[in-house]
């Protein structure tokens, strides 16, 4: 009896286990108006960054509002130095847009931070005049082994808020996302690892990425093996029945 219960016990844990995915690891966007939802009501924007942050903790090392997205996120900003006392107890780091570089000491705490659990929301541009911030922003990337990367000389759209056609998008994140604007984006390359949360055809009539993640080794959604309900409920059944009928005996 004893075996069979804990039999049960650990095809109820691998069953929760499978169940529970995990959304760490780094997201990319080509454009930092994609959160300034303000410019286009239309989209929703506002619900993916609310599905992405809210109850999280974040350092703002950017020059975006994250306030206007409506998430419920504890955000602490700071454009300076990111350091590790910075990032302590934050679940994201938001940086890129409007940064030129990172320092030796920058990179190797980003990526000790996201070595031990932590997001990162990194944001480039298209317009060319920042073509600095995405190479600093490829230079996180590559620090972190991420095989995403943001284009310096090829663009996803390049008007001025566009809502994006043939939208297709992937994950829970993006639950209740129907609509997606964008402006100036950089196109983004996803490489070996990266896959699309959210892409489709902008102004350049080109299908591209809109938001990229890269899960560095962690899949954002955990499938869920097909059998596994079945012998955890198999299991279940089998228990129930041996305590009926050692209370008849």
């Amino acid at each position: 009896m004893k075996r069979l219960i804990k039999s049960v016990a650990f095809a109820c844990g691998l069953f929760a286990a499978a169940t529970t995915g995990s959304n760490a690891g780094v997201y990319l966007v080509g454009d930092s108006n994609v959160i300034d939802t303000r410019a286009n009501n239309a989209a929703d924007n506002e619900i993916f960054f609310q599905n992405l942050f809210n109850g999280t903790s974040i350092l703002n090392n950017s020059s975006v509002n994250l306030g206007i997205t409506g998430t419920t996120a504890t955000v602490t900003t700071n454009i300076g130095t990111v350091t590790a006392g910075g990032l302590a107890g934050k679940d994201f780091l938001v940086t890129g847009f409007r940064q030129t570089s990172y320092s030796g000491s920058e990179l190797a705490d980003i990526t000790n931070f996201v070595n031990g659990g932590g997001s990162l929301f990194l944001i480039g541009e298209g317009n060319t005049a920042f073509d600095d911030t995405n190479i600093a922003v490829n230079s996180i990337l590559a620090a972190i082994g991420s095989t995403m990367r943001l284009s310096t000389t090829e663009n996803f759209d390049r008007s001025n808020f566009t809502n994006i056609s043939s939208l297709t998008t992937s994950g829970p994140l993006t639950a209740g996302v129907n609509s997606w604007s964008t402006a100036f984006a950089s196109e983004i390359s996803l490489g070996a690892n990266g896959e699309s949360i959210i892409a489709g055809i902008a102004d350049l009539n080109k299908f591209g990425t809109a938001v990229g993640f890269d899960g560095l080794g962690n899949s954002a959604v955990v499938p869920l093996p097909a059998a596994l309900p079945l012998l955890a409920g198999g299991l279940g059944f089998l228990a129930m029945v041996r305590v009926r009928r050692r209370n008849h005996a």
